[in-house]
């Protein structure tokens, strides 16, 4: 397997199934906070805060 195939899957076993799951086990109105908010920001459906600071600074201290 080529290094990109393993980028690829392991990018969705990690962000984009977590999205997916999230969006159908977690309540609408939770907040959630993580490190990389990407593919959760996108699957998910939640508010995220962004604890790198990259996407929602004003958040972190």
């Amino acid at each position: 397997m080529s290094r990109l195939a393993r980028d690829v899957a392991n990018t969705e076993a990690l962000y984009v199934k977590m999205g997916k799951w999230i969006n159908k086990n977690i309540e609408k109105d939770i907040i959630i906070a993580a490190n990389d908010i990407g593919g959760m920001a996108y699957f998910g459906g939640h508010k995220i805060v962004d604890v790198m600071g990259l996407a929602s600074p004003e958040e972190v201290e």
